[in-house]
């Protein structure tokens, strides 16, 4: 092969080796996820946090220990420090508290709030 095929490959190669550090970096980097709101259904705090809107699909929410799946077509709601607050859920949540255990069925709304202190306290309506 001739001096020029080589270049050729050598410029391809490296510019796939280009792309693919590119893409390692692109996908290593921290992303902010979006919370699926239907459209003019969001509240705001007045610092510009989401207060709280109607999810167009379910969601799945990490408290602490614990995990929410929220169901699609409820409100889910957040404290002004952008801390998951309440939503109704559809998959069912065992909540266990020292020695006692408290069971969310699904379509149940689950509470969520945090003291100053930063004790978490969790609680659901059905």
């Amino acid at each position: 092969m001739s001096s020029k095929v080589y270049l050729k490959y050598l410029v391809a190669i490296s510019s796939s080796l280009g792309l693919f550090t590119i893409n390692c970096f692109t996908f290593s980097l921290p992303v902010k996820a979006a919370l699926p709101c239907n459209g003019g259904t969001v509240n705001r705090y007045q610092n510009g946090s989401i207060e709280s809107c109607i999810i167009d699909t379910n969601v799945d929410v990490r408290v602490g220990s614990l995990a929410f799946s929220c169901k699609q077509g409820h409100s889910i709601s957040f404290d002004e420090k952008a801390n998951f607050r309440s939503c109704v859920i559809f998959r069912t949540v065992t909540i266990r508290r020292n020695n006692a255990v408290e069971t969310c069925p699904e379509n149940s709304q689950v509470y969520v709030s945090i003291s100053e202190q930063g004790n978490q306290s969790v609680s659901c309506h059905y």
